[in-house]
C-alpha cells in the first residue's frame, strides 16, 4: 500500500474486515467517521489499494477448476473401506482414525456421529455398553453425475435413433453411423 498515510492503510484495512466506510474509519480513529468514510472510497489511491488486497484476499478463496474436479473424484471414488476395519475372527467393525485413512479420503465425509453407551459400576469402573459411529460421505452419486458431464459421458442431445454426446471422436461418430446403417439395413 504505497502512497498512502498510515491511517488511510488502517482504513483499507479495517475496510476489509466488514466492507463498511463508516465503521472503518471509525476503527481508523478518522473524526466524522460517517463523512470521511464515504469520502476514502472515492479516493484513487486508497480504492485502488482496497481493490488490490481484496484480490489478493480472494484469489486465496477461489479453487481452479484442477481443485473442483479433485474434490468430485475423492467423493465420487468413496470407498468403505477408507474408513472402517472390520475384524476378521469376530466381525467387529472398528472406525479408522483420520491417520489411518488413505490421504484426502476424510474429506469425501459430510458428517461423523458417535453414539456411545457407557457403564458405570459400584466400584466406578466405567465399561463401554454399545459404541456406535455413523459416517455420512456427500453424495457419489451427484458427484459422479457431474464429473461425467464434464467429461461428456451422458447424452446431451437425442434425434430419433442416434444419440449425439457432448463430446465425440470421429471414431466414435463412424462407429455410430455403421451401426446405424448395418441395423438399417438387417431391419
Amino acid at each position: 500500500m504505497t502512497k498512502l498515510t498510515p491511517r488511510q492503510c488502517l482504513f483499507v484495512h479495517e475496510y476489509l474486515v466488514d466492507l463498511n466506510a463508516t465503521q472503518a474509519a471509525k476503527r481508523a480513529k478518522y473524526k466524522k467517521p460517517h463523512v470521511q468514510g464515504p469520502r476514502l472510497l472515492s479516493n484513487v489511491r486508497v480504492a485502488a489499494a482496497i481493490a488490490k488486497a481484496m484480490e489478493k484476499k480472494t484469489g486465496k478463496l477461489v479453487m481452479t477448476r484442477d481443485e473442483v474436479l479433485q474434490e468430485l473424484s475423492i467423493i465420487g471414488r468413496v470407498d468403505l473401506a477408507n474408513y472402517i476395519e472390520i475384524n476378521d475372527d469376530t466381525g467387529a467393525i472398528r472406525a479408522k482414525g483420520f491417520g489411518e485413512m488413505p490421504a484426502g479420503t476424510s474429506r469425501a465425509l459430510e458428517m461423523i456421529r458417535e453414539d456411545r453407551m457407557i457403564r458405570e459400576d459400584s466400584k466406578g469402573e466405567v465399561s463401554i455398553i454399545n459404541e456406535k459411529v455413523t459416517f455420512k460421505t456427500h453424495d457419489k452419486v451427484r458427484a459422479l453425475e457431474l464429473l461425467g458431464k464434464h467429461q461428456g459421458l451422458f447424452p446431451t442431445k437425442i434425434e430419433g435413433d442416434l444419440t449425439i454426446r457432448g463430446k465425440l471422436s470421429m471414431d466414435e461418430l463412424k462407429k455410430s453411423i455403421k451401426e446405424l446403417q448395418d441395423a438399417s439395413a438387417s431391419g
